[in-house]
């Protein structure tokens, strides 16, 4: 985890080092007007009365991106009934190197490390919750973040409906009340339970608290005329798995590689087959981490008793499993790389992605798959979990 702040200090350092008299950076412009040139050859921005034109424009331009827009690219998805708060928050100097997600009814809150007494808050709940949490101001918003990390789901869902009836009206719970519940908890908490919890909220930086709607979309296309899209402006995801950033990022990687690449063989950067290896290794990687947080979000959310049990066991088995969980963490995040044919050698060889998908291309190995995962599903209804992990290590 960094500050946003600190990451665009770090690349416009490493602009000034390695851009110069390559690169023009036009601060505190705004592009007016994009224009397709003479047969398709070049696309041409303008800023007031100066044109700028080049071989293709990126679109690093946000969910309402222009670019897509002048691309004529659609894009598909949903609103989630659910905002974000976000906050600095400000603790007791600890070894702060874990992250730590609740999954709560209404939506999940996470604490995700900055340094060693700070660290972000990305809490995700329904607008209402939202709009009466930050009327409490930094003080009570503090209090209100340690129940919704240590009280137990009935009782915060009580002190929820206090501060919604308050927030309706106009008004402000009593602090007192909240202040009261939260150290009853405190008072009351063991050492084993204290070591599996983040540390409790000292303050929240008030000028660090903001919210934001929550949305899924995906462009029906990465490459236009001329044009490419990276980042937001391709994809937009729920935050519950923290992988907007990377997966930009890994937009960013993969579109350089590519473009490394089309540069040797002197071809051209624009031109519609010289980007279809970017959109070909990162449309499907993006769509199924998309699909899988859009159904994460779900999941998570019920309360359906089987569903929980199913849940939990699955998280279970899998954090048993190494080679699955690193399967899995290696699918998402920054770690893509062009992979348009298992030739190329901007590919890392015996990647465990690489592994995995060679190992995963005919039907016969997705059957057996299915197989050995329905094999596992009757296992765990037999004999429970741990009977299973020790099956499979023997």
């Amino acid at each position: 985890m960094t500050e946003n702040t600190n990451l665009q200090r770090a690349l416009l350092r490493k602009i000034e080092l390695d851009g110069k008299d390559r690169i023009v950076v036009q601060e505190s412009k705004r592009v007016e007007e994009m224009r397709m040139g003479e047969g398709g050859r070049w696309v041409g921005l303008r800023f007031g009365d100066h044109w700028v034109r080049g071989g293709v424009v990126v679109g690093a331009d946000g969910y309402n991106s222009p670019v897509r827009a002048f691309s004529d690219i659609a894009s598909f998805g949903h609103g989630y009934d659910t905002h974000a708060i976000v906050a600095t928050l400000h603790h007791s100097p600890l070894y702060n190197h874990t992250a730590f997600q609740r999954f709560l009814p209404t939506g999940p809150i996470a604490f995700l490390p900055l340094s060693s007494d700070s660290t972000t808050l990305v809490w995700s709940t329904r607008p209402e919750l939202v709009a009466a949490y930050k009327a409490l101001g930094p003080t009570g918003l503090a209090t209100m973040i340690n129940l919704g990390f240590f009280m137990d789901e009935q009782s915060l869902a009580a002190v929820n409906t206090q501060v919604l009836a308050a927030h309706a009206k106009g008004e402000q719970i009593d602090l007192t009340i909240l202040e009261d519940r939260w150290n009853t908890i405190l008072n009351n908490l063991t050492t084993e339970q204290a070591k599996s919890l983040p540390p409790p909220i000292a303050s929240v930086a008030a000028k660090s608290i903001a919210s934001f709607p929550l949305k899924l979309s995906h462009a029906e296309s990465y490459i236009g005329d001329r044009t490419v899209l990276i980042g937001d402006a391709a994809h937009t995801i729920h935050p519950l798995a923290g992988q907007g950033l990377n997966m930009g990022l890994a937009d960013v990687k993969v579109l350089g590689e590519v473009w490394e690449r089309v540069k040797s063989n002197g071809g051209d950067l624009g031109a519609y087959t010289s980007l279809l290896p970017y959109t070909k290794e990162r449309y499907p990687a993006n769509h199924l981490l998309l699909s899988t947080t859009d159904k994460l979000h779900y999941l998570f959310g019920t309360r359906i008793p089987g569903i929980n049990w199913a849940r939990s066991v699955g998280m279970d088995v899998i954090n048993e499993l190494g080679p699955i969980k690193k399967l899995l963490m290696g699918r998402v995040g920054a770690q893509a790389s062009a992979t348009a044919n298992t030739e190329s050698p901007m590919r890392p060889a015996g990647s465990i992605y690489e592994k995995a998908a060679d190992g995963m291309d005919t039907l016969r190995n997705v059957k057996t798959i299915a197989g050995m995962a329905a094999s596992a599903g009757r296992e765990l209804v037999k004999g429970g979990a741990r009977q299973l992990l020790e099956r499979l290590a023997k």
